[in-house]
């Protein structure tokens, strides 16, 4: 695991420990947990349940990947954690320090790190300074001290307006390079407006939110993503020129009755039906229905593009 990803927004995904608890509606159908039951990845999975720390030679692939990096001549990004949540508190603290000394020692790698749990930030990061060594140590507090890692995207998920206003407020009150949001499983409209304000929170890096990833839900019971959720936050990230990443539908995706059958609604559809320039039998509720296609066949297309804008980071 870790050396080929179908994470589009990543290069490499890293698991240093594997377990983690559900903390909100995005999590219902978690795919890791799901995954678990045949993958065996921890005896259980939920609160209490083991936190399963990496093979000592697993722990070490971000040093191998940093030297690859460094001899092409680019930067890999990197995933951490796709079966966990880094800011967990049942976390063992030693593998919070590892993935710390690991950031420190890799400079080449721009790790992507994603939380659902910003508000553990400060005491968890403060919890492993004590434990490192001294060079660890002056990273962490240099980043307490508003002092950025200056290889870390810090993220967090936000599938609702409920946890966008949760999360978003925590979020941009850390200090990182690169601030992010992503939205998958998106499971309600959100509306960005008050974050994107400049003017809220006051951020010494950047200028807010840096950074958008939407994605629909897939697997069994997944839930819709409506097309008007993923327009409305590509729209307002082309309007404020925030780097827009568009990840998957999912499970499903909505679909217009035409003459020819079902089609996938676009932009254009919808601006052909309204206009009566398509043959079309209605426009109503009855010619629109989300068909349970499977992610590989909905595709990743919005509108007919493919959205896949990276933030550009100035070291």
């Amino acid at each position: 695991m870790g050396e080929k990803t179908g994470i589009g927004w990543t290069d490499r995904t890293w698991n240093p420990v594997r377990g983690c608890s559900k903390v909100s509606e995005g999590c219902a159908n978690c795919y890791a947990e799901r995954d678990n039951k045949f993958r065996k990845w921890t005896p259980g999975w939920g609160p209490g349940q083991p936190r399963v720390v990496g093979a000592a030679a697993y722990l070490k692939k971000p040093l191998q990947w940093n030297a690859e990096a460094a001899a092409e001549g680019r930067r890999i990004k990197v995933f951490c954690a796709s079966l966990a949540d880094w800011l967990d508190n049942e976390w063992p603290v030693s593998a919070r320090v590892h993935l710390l000394t690991m950031i420190r020692q890799t400079p080449n790698l721009d790790w992507q790190l994603l939380t659902k749990r910003p508000q553990n930030f400060l005491p968890l990061l403060e919890e492993a300074a004590d434990l490192s060594d001294t060079e660890t140590r002056d990273l962490v507090e240099r980043w307490l001290d508003r002092v950025p890692p200056q290889n870390v995207w810090f993220g967090v998920s936000a599938e609702n307006q409920e946890r966008a206003d949760e999360r978003i407020p925590l979020l941009l009150s850390i200090p990182a390079v690169i601030h992010w949001i992503s939205a998958e499983p998106l499971i309600g409209p959100i509306d960005l407006s008050y974050h994107l304000n400049p003017l809220f929170p006051p951020k010494p890096y950047g200028a807010g939110i840096d950074w958008v990833v939407v994605g629909g839900e897939s697997g069994p019971q997944a839930r819709p993503m409506l097309t008007e959720w993923a327009r409305s936050l590509r729209d307002q990230c082309l309007l404020r020129e925030i780097p827009f990443f568009f990840k998957q539908w999912g499970e499903h995706r909505e679909h217009v009755l035409l003459t020819g059958g079902w089609m996938p609604n676009t932009a254009e559809i919808e601006r052909a039906l309204r206009a009566g320039e398509m043959d079309f039998g209605g426009f109503d509720d009855k010619q629109r229905k989300y068909l349970d296609l499977g992610k590989k066949l909905n595709g990743r297309d919005l509108d007919g593009i493919e959205w896949s804008q990276f933030p550009e980071v100035t070291r």
